[in-house]
């Protein structure tokens, strides 16, 4: 019979049970992570495991989602220092990628088999609505700079794979080579910038 919490002691252990599921998927994936080796790294037994959740997939989500919050911040908070409207587009383009290396989480769950082992614990309502509430985080951002005239209209209806096309760059960067990814990347970026703001100083 596992051990009651304090409530203080439930916020610590929620946010230590984060912090290694994150752990476990970046070292073993979300297929081979386990609640065992969660518990055990967290400091408590199995059964009191799920005094918090009932599967590892919700651990998980959970988990992944403190990530994206974290991603989120970062973003908001680097445009927030730009001291031009095309200074925010390259930041914003280059922390695409930055992003992924800052958190490498973010390309164990862009592998398709890692993700669906993910998704199939989740309600498909809640996957929805944070898809939704992704999708609208970004389309804010491209909403703020049309305002702004940063970018026309048309330019930015069309940024919306800006995310996965820098995904995409990312999980082939070993074929690519580290140096030919580093050049390529740099192109792409003061190409985008260019053509999405008229600047490309």
């Amino acid at each position: 019979m596992p051990r009651s919490f304090s409530d203080q002691e439930k916020v610590e252990i929620r946010a230590r049970l984060i912090a290694k599921a994150i752990d476990s998927m970046e070292r073993y994936g979300v297929r081979k992570s386990n609640v065992e080796w969660i518990a055990k790294a967290t400091g408590i037994s199995k059964g009191g495991f799920y005094l918090f959740y009932s599967a590892k997939e919700e651990l998980l989500f959970d988990a992944f989602l403190s990530v994206q919050s974290n991603v989120r911040a970062d973003l908001l908070s680097g445009l927030k220092k730009q001291s031009s409207g095309a200074d925010e587009v390259r930041f914003f383009l280059e922390f695409l990628f930055l992003s992924f290396e800052k958190y490498p989480v973010l390309t164990v769950l862009a592998r398709s088999e890692e993700l669906a082992a993910l998704m199939r614990g989740i309600d498909p309502r809640r996957q929805k609505a944070e898809s939704r509430a992704d999708d609208l985080f970004f389309q804010e951002i491209y909403s703020d700079w049309k305002r702004r005239q940063i970018v026309d209209g048309q330019k930015a209806a069309r940024m919306a794979g800006l995310p996965g096309m820098a995904l995409a760059l990312t999980l082939e960067k070993e074929l690519i080579g580290t140096r030919r990814f580093k050049d390529t990347k740099s192109l792409l970026i003061n190409g985008l910038v260019r053509e999405l703001t008229d600047d490309g100083s």
